[in-house]
């Protein structure tokens, strides 16, 4: 794998993104169309953290109650410490 596509791949899964490969320009119109209807499909949840007792890297774990579609999220979020 080439050095700035494994940069940008840790980006993309880092923020919950998805990544479509297209080898040539007529790969980009069907790339497009599968973004847009992923878009269309999805539902975004949304987490703020409150009273988070330490800073560094905290997890983030998902799943689905009936284990029905696809779940894609980013695997955690960092917390800056507190200056005084």
């Amino acid at each position: 794998m080439h050095h700035w596509r494994f940069r940008f791949s840790n980006a993309w899964s880092a923020a919950g993104g998805r990544h479509w490969p297209a080898t040539s320009s007529r790969d980009l119109r069907p790339g497009f169309a599968r973004a847009l209807d992923e878009m269309r499909a999805r539902y975004v949840l949304s987490f703020y953290p409150q009273g988070v007792p330490r800073a560094g890297w905290h997890d983030v774990r998902m799943t689905l109650k009936r284990g029905r579609g696809d779940l894609i999220a980013r695997p955690g979020y960092f917390v800056e410490a507190l200056t005084r």
